[in-house]
């Protein structure tokens, strides 16, 4: 971002999603240094012919009327092939109140708002992080609390099986070192070498990035979906990784 634009001051939260050659970075931007105002929009790159474009204007520009005036920030987007659309989840503002939104989107361009939030929790939840498994979603997002020791947040998680009605969040990590400064911020799951890795931020005034694992089971059952072969393929050779156990 640069001079007045709607990007031009601030530019953080990046989330990626690549469909075949063309790459996506939704990310939010700020024209002032403020806490609220952020906007979301989205840059792209094609790998093939190494183009790329910006937004020139914001995906989820808030109206007076709407219940994220005060912005919009921190953006997770799925793409859902079988369904042939995007899921956009993000944090609206209400001035010092925060939800969690959705948006759907058939090209990645053009969006259209859930009119409610789909998650909410004084005095405000924030940072989404979900995954879809094929049948259920899961979202891992921050949970505020006010104390006589000031915000504490937590790592949260709710589920649903479409995607907009969600479950009664439940606390799966709380700050319980020093170093955390009773702050967990920003959700992230992995799966790596047989373990599910939950990586978050976390302190105050200079944050630091953490860890937390737990070993999943599987069960023997799923789709597999091939693109589609050319008449008189003979052999098929698949590779993937086999988690540890299984």
């Amino acid at each position: 971002g640069s001079g007045s634009a709607w990007d031009g001051y601030h530019q953080i939260a990046p989330a990626v999603v690549a469909r075949g050659d063309l790459w996506s970075i939704f990310y939010s931007g700020n024209s002032s240094d403020s806490e609220l105002g952020y906007q979301v929009g989205r840059f792209t790159w094609n790998r093939a012919n190494r183009s790329s474009q910006a937004s020139s204007k914001p995906l989820l520009a808030p109206a007076p009327e709407d219940w994220d005036f005060a912005g919009n920030n921190y953006a997770d987007v799925l793409y859902l092939p079988r369904q042939d659309r995007y899921l956009l989840y993000y944090t609206g503002f209400q001035g010092p109140l925060a939800s969690i939104g959705l948006a759907e989107s058939r090209d990645g361009r053009h969006w259209e708002k859930h009119p409610a939030p789909v998650l909410t929790g004084l005095p405000g939840v924030i940072a989404p992080d979900v995954i879809f498994d094929g049948s259920r979603f899961r979202m891992f997002y921050v949970q505020s609390a006010v104390s006589g020791k000031g915000v504490r947040t937590s790592i949260y998680m709710s589920r649903s099986s479409d995607g907009k009605t969600w479950s009664p969040g439940k606390a799966v990590l709380s700050p319980t070192a020093a170093w955390e400064s009773g702050q967990l911020m920003r959700p992230q799951l992995a799966f790596y070498q047989g373990r599910l890795y939950l990586h978050y931020c976390a302190g105050k005034g200079r944050w630091k990035i953490g860890a937390a694992y737990a070993y999943p089971t599987f069960r023997s059952e799923g789709i597999w979906r091939s693109k589609l072969l050319p008449p008189g393929m003979q052999q098929i050779r698949i590779r993937y990784e086999q988690p540890r156990g299984t």
